[in-house]
């Protein structure tokens, strides 16, 4: 796809972004890969179109809360990008995209403190654990506070595993036949 970006003017991403955008053809392939696309059937949240809408606030066509909405919907799964016979990178894409809008985007006091709070906590197991333990004593007050607040509290489980460290090896149950590692990730340890 053609555009007129100023890549100097975005820094390092500058770079990544147009090289996607101009290696879109939009020739409809990532649509069928797409979840958000299958689910809503909206050209604008397919990765065909968020590209024309990165495109567009990239040249100052268009206002970053205008294409925020569709954006925010990608689930970042990449499923669109071995689907792509342009091979354009979307996930190289939407990451820099979103490292460059994300600083400019006009955020309400309680919408960047959940934000910070979801940063601040998630990555980190022991304050995650802290935080769903706390939240189990949020339930008794559930009625009383926002709705989407008391909808998340209704999420944590009444039972939470027993805090241990998982053994670094476990031996295999009858004959050995493979080796598998397991990435506990930062929140599966907690819940």
């Amino acid at each position: 796809m053609q555009h007129r970006i100023d890549i100097n003017k975005y820094g390092p991403r500058g770079q990544t972004m147009a090289e996607a955008i101009q290696s879109c053809v939009h020739c409809g392939f990532c649509l069928a890969a797409c979840p958000t696309y299958k689910v809503l059937g909206e050209e604008m949240d397919s990765p065909r179109g968020r590209i024309y809408l990165m495109k567009e606030v990239l040249e100052e066509k268009l206002s970053i809360e205008e294409a925020q909405p569709y954006l925010d919907r990608c689930l970042g799964c990449i499923g669109c990008v071995p689907t792509c016979p342009s091979g354009v990178r979307y996930d190289e894409l939407i990451v820099s995209y979103r490292a460059f809008s994300e600083p400019q985007r006009r955020r309400s006091l309680t919408d960047s403190m959940a934000r910070r709070m979801i940063a601040e906590t998630l990555p980190y197991p022991s304050r995650f654990r802290k935080a769903v333990a706390s939240g189990k004593v949020g339930k008794l007050f559930k009625g009383a506070m926002p709705e989407k607040m008391g909808a998340m509290l209704g999420l944590i489980p009444t039972d939470l595993p027993v805090d241990k460290p998982l053994p670094p090896f476990y031996p295999a149950k009858g004959k050995r036949r493979a080796k598998v590692a397991l990435l506990s990730g930062c929140v599966q340890t907690v819940l």
